[in-house]
């Protein structure tokens, strides 16, 4: 009757969160989910990274910047996502690696925006200042790491290299394709949007603390977690 088949529907959807849990290295079935999640994060951070890198050098001729312009706008960014790694790491440590994946997410779409948005030089430039917390992969890792058992904690960030490699394949094709369809400024506008999505996801579907903080925080007071 509709009660059987309730329960085998309840069976059949255990069994395959069970094995995305199994496959990302989830040190308890909960955990599939919130991993499933950080993966499509990072394949969506990729993709939108990846989407404006073809579109950079000829935004920046659109503007009138040469190649020397060009690789000083290249040796900013550079700068910047250094300043930025162990900013993102002392968040993660502090906030957890939700807060910070936001965090990094909101700088990502508005450092896209302002590409897409630049009419000279310097709007170009100030466009990189916001990926100093251009930094997901580092939150992603950092949630793998707190989310995944000791023994498979090697693949589960293995496969999240995986997921950013996804990204990173179709980026490329789908900015060159879109430019001529959107244009430029475009693609820029598209990829900062399209970071708003995770970011609305994880606010409600990631969890906020790390497994077992909330314990950690009633016995250790003001004591660190143990991991």
């Amino acid at each position: 009757g509709t009660r059987g088949s309730y329960g085998q529907n309840k069976v059949a959807s255990m069994k395959f969160w069970e094995s995305i849990g199994a496959f990302y290295g989830a040190k308890d079935p909960s955990y599939a989910w919130p991993l499933a999640l950080v993966h499509l994060n990072i394949t969506l951070y990729a993709l939108t990274f990846w989407l404006t890198r073809p579109v950079m050098p000829f935004l920046t001729t659109q503007l009138g910047a040469d190649a020397v312009v060009f690789g000083y706008l290249q040796t900013v960014f550079s700068f910047v996502q250094l300043l930025g790694a162990p900013i993102i790491g002392r968040l993660c440590d502090t906030q957890g690696a939700k807060i910070a994946l936001q965090m990094c997410q909101l700088a990502t779409g508005l450092s896209y925006i302002l590409l897409g948005s630049a009419w000279n030089i310097p709007v170009l430039f100030a466009s990189q200042l916001p990926t100093v917390l251009m930094q997901s992969m580092h939150c992603s890792q950092a949630f793998v790491t707190d989310f995944s058992s000791d023994e498979s904690r090697s693949s589960a960030l293995g496969r999240l290299s995986l997921s950013y490699a996804v990204g990173m394949a179709l980026g490329p094709m789908l900015g060159g394709l879109l430019s001529d369809v959107i244009g430029y400024h475009g693609v820029a506008w598209l990829a900062g949007a399209l970071m708003f999505v995770p970011f609305l996801a994880n606010m409600y579907s990631l969890p906020a603390h790390r497994p077992g903080m909330e314990k950690a925080k009633g016995e250790g007071g003001k004591g660190g977690l143990q991991v």
